[in-house]
């Protein structure tokens, strides 16, 4: 976890995330068919220059041989808080109804 946080906030350690993804609790049991990451707002991409949930779905799709990425299925239609500062209620409460699936999907 704090790892992650790192990575999201300016350590330069993006060459470990693939052994982190490979080698962790996060990688899937099984074969994804797609991956879909979370966008972020625009505001955390400036900041970051980066969205960290594609570059841990490149790195999962890598590793199984796949580019079943989908970068622009979800868009983002309200603002939330950093969700690291929340408890699980407040997490999910925060992002309610954030997010819509693209049409062309």
């Amino acid at each position: 976890r704090k790892l992650l946080h790192q990575g999201k906030y300016g350590a330069k350690i993006f060459q470990i995330y693939d052994d982190l993804v490979f080698h962790s609790k996060f990688m899937p049991p099984i074969r994804p068919e797609i991956v879909v990451p979370v966008p972020i707002t625009k505001s955390r991409l400036t900041q970051r220059g980066f969205n960290l949930a594609v570059v841990i779905a490149k790195s999962v799709l890598k590793h199984f041989f796949s580019n079943a990425l989908f970068i622009e299925a979800l868009i983002r239609v309200k603002e939330t808080l950093p969700q690291h500062e929340l408890n699980l209620h407040e997490r999910r409460a925060n992002v309610h109804d954030a997010f819509k699936l693209q049409t062309m999907y």
